[in-house]
Protein backbone atom coordinates (compact mmCIF):
# COMPACT_ATOMS: atom_id res chain seq x y z
CA UNK A 1 0.00 0.00 0.00
CA UNK A 2 1.25 3.50 -0.79
CA UNK A 3 2.48 5.65 2.07
CA UNK A 4 -0.28 7.97 3.18
CA UNK A 5 0.85 11.55 3.56
CA UNK A 6 -0.73 14.84 4.60
CA UNK A 7 -4.52 15.01 4.26
CA UNK A 8 -4.70 11.19 4.25
CA UNK A 9 -3.49 10.42 0.75
CA UNK A 10 -0.42 9.31 -1.10
CA UNK A 11 2.24 11.99 -1.74
CA UNK A 12 1.58 14.07 -4.82
CA UNK A 13 4.81 12.77 -6.38
CA UNK A 14 3.10 9.37 -6.72
CA UNK A 15 0.21 10.80 -8.72
CA UNK A 16 1.12 11.98 -12.17
CA UNK A 17 -1.16 14.92 -13.15
CA UNK A 18 -1.09 13.74 -16.77
CA UNK A 19 -3.10 10.72 -15.66
CA UNK A 20 -6.10 13.06 -15.62
CA UNK A 21 -6.32 13.15 -19.39
CA UNK A 22 -5.28 9.50 -19.72
CA UNK A 23 -8.07 8.34 -17.44
CA UNK A 24 -10.67 10.23 -19.41
CA UNK A 25 -9.93 7.89 -22.31
CA UNK A 26 -10.47 4.69 -20.36
CA UNK A 27 -13.32 2.19 -20.18
CA UNK A 28 -16.23 4.49 -19.47
CA UNK A 29 -15.13 7.05 -22.04
CA UNK A 30 -13.86 4.83 -24.84
CA UNK A 31 -16.35 6.03 -27.37
CA UNK A 32 -16.01 9.39 -29.08
CA UNK A 33 -19.71 10.01 -28.63
CA UNK A 34 -19.33 9.92 -24.85
CA UNK A 35 -16.67 12.61 -25.00
CA UNK A 36 -19.00 14.63 -27.17
CA UNK A 37 -21.68 14.33 -24.51
CA UNK A 38 -19.28 15.53 -21.83
CA UNK A 39 -18.32 18.47 -24.01
CA UNK A 40 -22.00 19.34 -24.41
CA UNK A 41 -22.47 18.96 -20.66
CA UNK A 42 -19.65 21.43 -19.99
CA UNK A 43 -21.30 23.92 -22.35
CA UNK A 44 -24.66 23.44 -20.62
CA UNK A 45 -23.13 23.91 -17.16
CA UNK A 46 -21.61 27.14 -18.42
CA UNK A 47 -24.98 28.29 -19.73
CA UNK A 48 -26.60 27.39 -16.39
CA UNK A 49 -24.04 29.42 -14.49
CA UNK A 50 -22.57 26.40 -12.69
CA UNK A 51 -19.15 26.80 -14.34
CA UNK A 52 -17.26 29.96 -15.07
CA UNK A 53 -16.11 30.55 -18.68
CA UNK A 54 -12.57 29.67 -17.63
CA UNK A 55 -13.65 26.39 -16.01
CA UNK A 56 -15.75 25.43 -19.04
CA UNK A 57 -12.81 26.14 -21.35
CA UNK A 58 -10.55 23.98 -19.18
CA UNK A 59 -13.12 21.19 -19.45
CA UNK A 60 -13.23 21.44 -23.23
CA UNK A 61 -9.43 21.42 -23.48
CA UNK A 62 -9.13 18.34 -21.28
CA UNK A 63 -11.82 16.54 -23.28
CA UNK A 64 -9.92 17.29 -26.48
CA UNK A 65 -6.74 15.88 -24.89
CA UNK A 66 -8.65 12.83 -23.76
CA UNK A 67 -9.96 12.22 -27.27
CA UNK A 68 -6.42 12.24 -28.65
CA UNK A 69 -5.02 10.28 -25.71
CA UNK A 70 -7.47 7.44 -26.24
CA UNK A 71 -6.12 6.65 -29.68
CA UNK A 72 -2.51 6.82 -28.48
CA UNK A 73 -2.84 4.36 -25.59
CA UNK A 74 -2.51 0.59 -25.81
CA UNK A 75 -5.14 -1.62 -24.12
CA UNK A 76 -2.52 -2.62 -21.54
CA UNK A 77 -1.81 1.03 -20.70
CA UNK A 78 -5.50 1.78 -20.31
CA UNK A 79 -6.01 -1.16 -17.98
CA UNK A 80 -2.97 -0.25 -15.88
CA UNK A 81 -4.03 3.37 -15.41
CA UNK A 82 -7.62 2.62 -14.48
CA UNK A 83 -6.61 -0.18 -12.11
CA UNK A 84 -4.20 2.22 -10.42
CA UNK A 85 -6.91 4.80 -9.96
CA UNK A 86 -9.31 2.24 -8.47
CA UNK A 87 -6.62 0.98 -6.06
CA UNK A 88 -5.66 4.48 -4.95
CA UNK A 89 -9.31 5.49 -4.62
CA UNK A 90 -10.00 2.43 -2.46
CA UNK A 91 -7.15 3.38 -0.13
CA UNK A 92 -8.55 6.87 0.30
CA UNK A 93 -12.13 5.70 0.76
CA UNK A 94 -11.24 3.33 3.58
CA UNK A 95 -8.97 5.59 5.64
CA UNK A 96 -8.95 8.75 7.72
CA UNK A 97 -5.96 10.56 9.18
CA UNK A 98 -5.38 9.90 12.89
CA UNK A 99 -7.37 12.57 14.73
CA UNK A 100 -9.40 13.42 11.63
CA UNK A 101 -13.20 13.29 11.54
CA UNK A 102 -15.28 11.16 9.19
CA UNK A 103 -18.64 9.47 8.89
CA UNK A 104 -17.89 5.75 8.75
CA UNK A 105 -20.65 3.58 7.33
CA UNK A 106 -21.40 0.24 5.74
CA UNK A 107 -22.06 0.69 2.04
CA UNK A 108 -23.50 -1.64 -0.58
CA UNK A 109 -23.99 -1.45 -4.33
CA UNK A 110 -25.78 -4.25 -6.15
CA UNK A 111 -24.70 -3.37 -9.67
CA UNK A 112 -21.16 -3.82 -10.99
CA UNK A 113 -21.59 -1.07 -13.56
CA UNK A 114 -21.75 1.40 -10.65
CA UNK A 115 -19.06 -0.23 -8.49
CA UNK A 116 -16.07 0.63 -10.69
CA UNK A 117 -17.23 4.19 -11.25
CA UNK A 118 -17.90 4.62 -7.53
CA UNK A 119 -14.39 3.48 -6.57
CA UNK A 120 -12.81 5.66 -9.26
CA UNK A 121 -14.68 8.90 -8.61
CA UNK A 122 -16.25 9.20 -5.15
CA UNK A 123 -12.95 9.06 -3.17
CA UNK A 124 -11.29 11.75 -5.30
CA UNK A 125 -14.21 14.17 -5.07
CA UNK A 126 -14.31 13.61 -1.31
CA UNK A 127 -10.60 14.33 -0.90
CA UNK A 128 -10.79 17.27 -3.29
CA UNK A 129 -13.34 18.86 -0.97
CA UNK A 130 -11.20 18.04 2.08
CA UNK A 131 -8.11 19.59 0.49
CA UNK A 132 -10.01 22.65 -0.69
CA UNK A 133 -10.94 23.25 2.93
CA UNK A 134 -7.39 22.68 4.15
CA UNK A 135 -5.40 24.73 1.66
CA UNK A 136 -7.64 25.60 -1.30
CA UNK A 137 -7.85 29.33 -0.60
CA UNK A 138 -4.10 29.52 -0.01
CA UNK A 139 -3.28 27.81 -3.32
CA UNK A 140 -6.07 29.14 -5.54
CA UNK A 141 -6.90 32.52 -4.08
CA UNK A 142 -10.24 33.37 -2.50
CA UNK A 143 -12.20 33.98 -5.73
CA UNK A 144 -11.19 30.77 -7.53
CA UNK A 145 -11.52 28.79 -4.30
CA UNK A 146 -15.13 29.93 -3.87
CA UNK A 147 -15.89 29.22 -7.54
CA UNK A 148 -14.53 25.68 -7.35
CA UNK A 149 -16.33 24.80 -4.13
CA UNK A 150 -19.60 26.20 -5.48
CA UNK A 151 -19.20 24.33 -8.78
CA UNK A 152 -18.58 21.01 -7.04
CA UNK A 153 -21.48 21.45 -4.61
CA UNK A 154 -23.85 22.47 -7.40
CA UNK A 155 -22.96 19.72 -9.86
CA UNK A 156 -23.20 17.00 -7.18
CA UNK A 157 -26.60 18.20 -5.98
CA UNK A 158 -27.84 18.44 -9.57
CA UNK A 159 -26.73 14.86 -10.25
CA UNK A 160 -28.42 13.60 -7.09
CA UNK A 161 -31.70 15.32 -7.96
CA UNK A 162 -31.56 14.02 -11.55
CA UNK A 163 -31.09 10.42 -10.43
CA UNK A 164 -33.66 10.69 -7.63
CA UNK A 165 -36.27 12.01 -10.05
CA UNK A 166 -35.61 9.13 -12.46
CA UNK A 167 -35.82 6.62 -9.60
CA UNK A 168 -39.16 8.04 -8.44
CA UNK A 169 -40.58 7.88 -11.96
CA UNK A 170 -39.40 4.28 -12.39
CA UNK A 171 -40.87 3.39 -9.01
CA UNK A 172 -44.22 4.78 -10.10
CA UNK A 173 -44.03 2.84 -13.36
CA UNK A 174 -43.43 -0.38 -11.40
CA UNK A 175 -46.33 0.29 -9.01
CA UNK A 176 -48.68 1.14 -11.88
CA UNK A 177 -47.66 -2.01 -13.74
CA UNK A 178 -48.25 -4.17 -10.66
CA UNK A 179 -51.76 -2.76 -10.31
CA UNK A 180 -52.42 -3.55 -13.97
CA UNK A 181 -51.06 -7.08 -13.61
CA UNK A 182 -53.24 -7.64 -10.56
CA UNK A 183 -56.34 -6.24 -12.27
CA UNK A 184 -55.75 -8.60 -15.20
CA UNK A 185 -54.94 -11.52 -12.89
CA UNK A 186 -51.56 -11.76 -14.60
CA UNK A 187 -48.33 -12.91 -12.99
CA UNK A 188 -45.22 -10.78 -12.50
CA UNK A 189 -41.78 -11.57 -11.11
CA UNK A 190 -39.41 -9.90 -8.67
CA UNK A 191 -35.84 -10.08 -10.03
CA UNK A 192 -33.09 -9.40 -7.50
CA UNK A 193 -29.31 -9.27 -7.21
CA UNK A 194 -28.23 -12.33 -5.16
CA UNK A 195 -24.61 -11.20 -4.86
CA UNK A 196 -23.96 -7.44 -4.46
CA UNK A 197 -21.08 -6.03 -6.48
CA UNK A 198 -19.75 -4.05 -3.52
CA UNK A 199 -20.11 -4.38 0.24
CA UNK A 200 -17.59 -2.45 2.32
CA UNK A 201 -17.02 0.04 5.11
CA UNK A 202 -16.18 3.52 3.87
CA UNK A 203 -15.07 6.86 5.29
CA UNK A 204 -16.81 10.01 4.07
CA UNK A 205 -15.40 13.38 5.09
CA UNK A 206 -17.71 16.03 3.64
CA UNK A 207 -21.46 16.66 3.39
CA UNK A 208 -21.33 17.07 -0.39
CA UNK A 209 -19.49 13.74 -0.64
CA UNK A 210 -22.36 12.13 1.27
CA UNK A 211 -24.82 13.55 -1.25
CA UNK A 212 -22.61 12.12 -4.00
CA UNK A 213 -22.75 8.73 -2.27
CA UNK A 214 -26.55 8.95 -1.93
CA UNK A 215 -26.77 9.63 -5.67
CA UNK A 216 -25.12 6.25 -6.29
CA UNK A 217 -27.57 4.60 -3.91
CA UNK A 218 -30.46 6.14 -5.83
CA UNK A 219 -28.91 4.99 -9.10
CA UNK A 220 -28.52 1.47 -7.72
CA UNK A 221 -32.23 1.40 -6.79
CA UNK A 222 -33.12 2.76 -10.23
CA UNK A 223 -31.22 -0.02 -12.01
CA UNK A 224 -33.07 -2.66 -9.99
CA UNK A 225 -36.39 -1.04 -10.88
CA UNK A 226 -35.33 -0.99 -14.52
CA UNK A 227 -34.55 -4.71 -14.29
CA UNK A 228 -38.07 -5.29 -13.00
CA UNK A 229 -39.60 -3.28 -15.83
CA UNK A 230 -37.58 -5.11 -18.48
CA UNK A 231 -37.95 -8.55 -16.91
CA UNK A 232 -41.72 -8.20 -16.81
CA UNK A 233 -41.78 -6.77 -20.35
CA UNK A 234 -43.16 -3.41 -19.26
CA UNK A 235 -40.25 -1.59 -20.92
CA UNK A 236 -37.89 -2.64 -23.69
CA UNK A 237 -34.12 -2.78 -23.34
CA UNK A 238 -33.89 0.23 -25.66
CA UNK A 239 -36.29 2.24 -23.49
CA UNK A 240 -34.24 1.39 -20.41
CA UNK A 241 -31.05 2.41 -22.20
CA UNK A 242 -32.59 5.74 -23.24
CA UNK A 243 -33.44 6.38 -19.59
CA UNK A 244 -30.07 5.52 -18.09
CA UNK A 245 -27.63 6.85 -20.70
CA UNK A 246 -28.04 10.54 -19.77
CA UNK A 247 -27.62 9.61 -16.10
CA UNK A 248 -24.36 7.80 -16.78
CA UNK A 249 -23.14 10.86 -18.68
CA UNK A 250 -23.95 13.04 -15.65
CA UNK A 251 -22.24 10.52 -13.37
CA UNK A 252 -19.06 10.69 -15.44
CA UNK A 253 -19.18 14.47 -15.64
CA UNK A 254 -19.41 14.80 -11.85
CA UNK A 255 -16.73 12.18 -11.28
CA UNK A 256 -14.35 13.70 -13.78
CA UNK A 257 -14.70 17.16 -12.26
CA UNK A 258 -14.04 15.85 -8.76
CA UNK A 259 -11.03 13.85 -9.92
CA UNK A 260 -9.56 16.73 -11.87
CA UNK A 261 -10.15 19.13 -8.97
CA UNK A 262 -8.20 16.81 -6.69
CA UNK A 263 -5.25 16.39 -9.05
CA UNK A 264 -5.13 20.04 -10.12
CA UNK A 265 -5.10 21.24 -6.51
CA UNK A 266 -2.32 18.84 -5.53
CA UNK A 267 -0.29 19.83 -8.59
CA UNK A 268 -0.74 23.55 -7.94
CA UNK A 269 0.16 23.11 -4.29
CA UNK A 270 3.32 21.24 -5.23
CA UNK A 271 4.30 23.92 -7.74
CA UNK A 272 3.72 26.68 -5.19
CA UNK A 273 5.84 24.83 -2.62
CA UNK A 274 8.72 24.61 -5.11
CA UNK A 275 8.47 28.34 -5.83
CA UNK A 276 8.50 29.14 -2.11
CA UNK A 277 11.53 26.90 -1.54
CA UNK A 278 13.40 28.58 -4.41
CA UNK A 279 12.62 32.08 -3.11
Amino acid sequence: MSEIGESGMAPVSELNPTVVVDDLALGELEHDAELGKLEAAANQLLADGVLTPKQAQEDRENIAKARKSFYDMTPEQKKKVINGRVKFGTEMLTSTLPGGTATVLKFKLDHGVLKNRFMQFVPFLDRALVNLGLFGEEVLGKTQYNERVKALNTIVLSFFNEVKQARMEAEKAVLDAKVKFDDEDDVYYEPSVPMPALETEIHIHKKTSMIHLHAYEEFDKLLLLCSWLEWNEVRTAKEISNLTKPLFTSLLSVGRRGYMSYVDLMRMRSEKAKINQAA
